[in-house]
Parts: C-alpha cells; structure tokens; sequence
C-alpha cells in the first residue's frame, strides 16, 4: 500500500496572492466504530472526529480513502473539517471475498462502477448510522475522497443528490462528475495525472455550474498526511474554496 512508504517532497514553486491557510495540527480521533451493515453482510469500521454528544449533532463530513489506503491517513483534512464545526466520519472500505476486483484495464468507468456502487452504498450506510446516532445533524453531508475514494463520492453524489450540499475529490479519475450547482462539486487535481475524458465538463461549463477544479503542485499517491506542510496546505485552500460562501 502506497501510503506506508515514505514519499518524497515535491519541489513547490511560488503561488500566487491568496489568503493563508494552514494545515492544523493534526486532531485526535474522538470514536471507532465497527459497523455492520446487516442488509449488506458487510463490516464498515469508522473513525470519528469532534464527534459531540449523542443527540447534539453536528453538520457530517464524510471521507474515504484511496484504493489500498487507510481511513486514518487524513487527518489534516478531518483537521480542518473539525475546525470549521464538522463532525467528520472517515470510513475504511473493506474488501470482503466476494466483491469484484478492481478492473485495471479496459473501460474503467464502467468495469470499476461496481466497487464505486459498494463504496456509495456504505457512505449511504455511515450517513444513516450517524444520523441515527444523534451525532449528525441532518443536514445535507459534505463528501471528501481521494482518488478511488473520490469516484465513490461522485457515484454517491450523482445518485442522491439531495442528500450532498458538497463533494469534494482530491484527484478522482474516472468517474464522472455530475454536471450540477447543487451539490458543489470540487477537486485538487495533481500534478502528474490527467482525468479521463469526460469527467469533467468544459471550463466554461464548470464555471458556468460554481465547480472549484483546480491544479495543486502535488502528485496524486502524496495526497494524503505524507505530504509536505505546503503541500498540505495548498490542498486546503482548495477546500477552502469550495466551501466558502456555501
């Protein structure tokens, strides 16, 4: 897995005037825990931050992981998120014996959409658990996934709109974007991959639909706690960007 090796620093040039934000310190863990989906047969093991009291809940931010990555990789994100009053639920997306391998070639938006549609269907789960729990709000969710976790949360996103006030990916690939003001959708593209044709719309289309797309001097396998302060930082502005003024 290729967040356990230990990643280089990009050499970071110059940015442009933007108001400073720092990559906080990281938080704390607040709970685990060990769902079960019983429809589903299926184990999805969470770890919470800021979570309240039970019955004081608090807007949800949801975060999964890149493929092969863990759900506790992320903390300058759920950092971040936690600053701004989020409760953020960071799921670890188990691959079980009877789940479809991750295609590898071919035609990867359609051959790879059946572990997307698992990876949706438990962002649907954790959402309900925490709603259930009092520990969220019910407010419309914010989703936050890297790469393959990115695609899941476009999936989600395309099939229940209503329940996303905004996605956001750091550099998903593959599954395409849906093509809405509402949820927002945002992504920090890397520096080393393109998406595939078709994810997203034109410039002036994404514009036009209040999207924040926007290139970070980062590569894609360093978009998680690996990467450098700045690196981390640059990410969050994008964040932050797209979550202002929501």
């Amino acid at each position: 897995m290729f967040f356990r090796s230990i990643v280089s620093v990009l050499a970071l040039s110059g940015c442009a005037a933007h108001p400073q934000v720092s990559s906080s310190s990281a938080v704390q863990p607040t709970k685990q825990y060990e769902l079960v989906d019983n429809v589903r047969e299926r184990t999805v093991p969470v770890i919470m931050y800021g979570a309240p009291a039970p019955g004081s809940g608090k807007p949800l931010a949801v975060l999964s992981h890149g493929y092969g990555g863990l759900n506790s990789a992320y903390t300058f994100l759920a950092s971040e998120l936690v600053r701004r009053g989020y409760v953020v639920a960071s799921i670890q997306h188990l691959e079980m014996p009877n789940d479809p391998p991750l295609a590898r070639t071919g035609n990867l938006a359609e051959l790879r959409r059946p572990v997307w549609q698992i990876g949706a269907d438990n962002i649907g789960f954790v959402i309900l658990e925490m709603r259930e729990r009092g520990v969220a709000d019910g407010s419309d969710v914010l989703l936050i996934g890297h790469s393959n976790g990115g695609d899941m949360s476009m999936l989600f996103a395309t099939q229940r709109p209503d329940d996303v006030r905004a996605v956001f990916s750091l550099d998903h690939r593959r599954m395409p974007v849906p093509r809405t003001a509402s949820p927002r959708i945002c992504s920090a593209r890397s520096s080393d991959f393109d998406a595939d044709a078709g994810v997203f719309p034109s410039a002036s289309e994404s514009s036009a639909f209040g999207m924040v797309i926007t290139e970070v001097p980062v590569a894609h396998k360093d978009m998680w706690d690996g990467a450098s302060e700045e690196q981390k930082t640059r990410m969050l502005r994008v964040l932050s960007n797209c979550l202002d003024g929501l």
